[in-house]
C-alpha cells in the first residue's frame, strides 16, 4: 500500500527486497524460522515437512490416477497451501475445469514455487528450486500453467527465469474467461451479501481485480460489496509473515474479518 499512496511513486519493495538480499549474503537474515521453511522446501519440497507425494494425498489421490493427461490444456501447479493444508481447493478446482471441458495435467513430483525464499532475500535457494520445476515443467505437453495461489502465480509469472514462452494463469482468469464464453454456468442460486479481499500478490503484484469480480457476479443471487479499503489499496491479510510473528499475522487478520463483517451486516439497498 505505500507505493500506492506514495507521492513520488518511491519502490518501496524493491529496497526492501533488495537490502533483504544484502542480509542474506551478508549472513544477518533471514530468521532461524525462516530459514527452517526455505529447508524444508528443499529437502522435501513443500512448507510443511511433508514428506508425502502429492499422488498420496487422499483427496488428490483419484485424480494422479487418472493422469498423464494427453495435449493438457493446463499443467495445475497446485501448490503448498491447496497440496497440503486445503486438498478441497485443488480438487474444486480440476473439478470445475472438468465440467467446463478443460484438461489439466498434474505433477506428482512438484516442489514449492519457493516464493518465500524469495521475498526473503534467499535468492540463491529460490533460484535453485525454481530450476528444479521449471526442468520438470517442461517435461509436460503444454506451454499453459494454472495456480490457485496468489504467490505461486507471482512466483511462477515475474520471479521464474523461463526460456521458452509459458503462460501462468491463475484459475480466476481461467473461471472468468470461460463463463464469457458461456462454458460455465452457475446452476444454484446463492442469497448472500459478499465481500472479495483483494490479497497483495493477486491484486498489487498480480494486478488481477476484475475477475474474481466478474466470476461472482455472475452468480445468481449474490451481492457482491467493496470494502472500504479494497483493489489496489487493500489491506495486507498478514500471510507471508506468520513465520515467525504469528501474532501479529492474526491481529492483522482479525481487522480485516472485522472490517468485512461490519460490511455484510449493514443494511443496503
Amino acid at each position: 500500500v505505500c507505493e500506492e499512496v506514495c507521492p513520488p511513486k518511491v519502490r518501496y519493495m524493491d529496497i526492501a527486497q533488495a537490502v533483504r538480499g544484502v542480509l542474506v549474503d551478508e549472513g544477518v537474515g533471514p530468521l532461524p524460522e525462516q530459514k527452517q521453511v526455505v529447508e524444508s522446501i528443499k529437502s522435501v519440497g513443500n512448507i510443511f515437512s511433508d514428506e508425502r507425494k502429492l499422488s498420496e494425498i487422499p483427496e488428490l489421490k483419484p485424480y494422479f490416477n487418472d493422469n498423464p493427461v494427453d495435449n493438457p490444456d493446463y499443467l495445475f501447479f497446485i501448490g503448498c497451501m491447496a497440496g497440503r493444508k486445503y486438498p478441497n481447493f485443488a480438487v474444486n478446482a480440476i473439478e470445475i475445469l472438468k465440467s467446463a471441458g478443460v484438461k489439466v495435467a498434474l505433477d506428482e513430483n512438484e516442489k514449492c514455487c519457493n516464493g518465500v525464499a524469495f521475498l526473503q532475500g534467499m535468492y540463491k535457494d529460490f533460484e535453485k528450486v525454481a530450476q528444479e520445476n521449471m526442468t520438470r515443467i517442461k517435461a509436460f505437453n503444454t506451454n499453459n500453467i494454472l495456480t490457485v495461489c496468489p504467490m505461486c502465480y507471482s512466483a511462477l509469472k515475474k520471479e521464474y527465469k523461463w526460456d521458452k514462452d509459458v503462460n501462468v494463469v491463475h484459475s480466476t482468469e481461467v473461471y472468468a474467461k470461460l463463463i464469457k464464453e458461456g462454458k460455465l454456468k452457475f446452476e444454484r442460486k446463492l442469497d448472500k451479501k459478499v465481500v472479495f479481499f483483494d490479497s497483495c500478490h493477486l491484486g498489487r503484484w498480480g494486478g488481477i481485480y476484475e475477475e474474481p469480480r466478474i466470476i461472482l457476479k455472475n452468480i445468481p443471487g449474490v451481492q457482491l460489496l467493496e470494502l472500504e479499503r479494497s483493489r489496489n489499496l487493500s489491506r495486507c491479510c498478514g500471510g507471508p509473515i506468520r513465520v515467525p510473528y504469528i501474532d501479529f499475522r492474526n491481529e492483522i487478520a482479525q481487522k480485516t474479518l472485522a472490517v468485512s463483517y461490519t460490511h455484510l451486516t449493514l443494511p443496503t439497498n
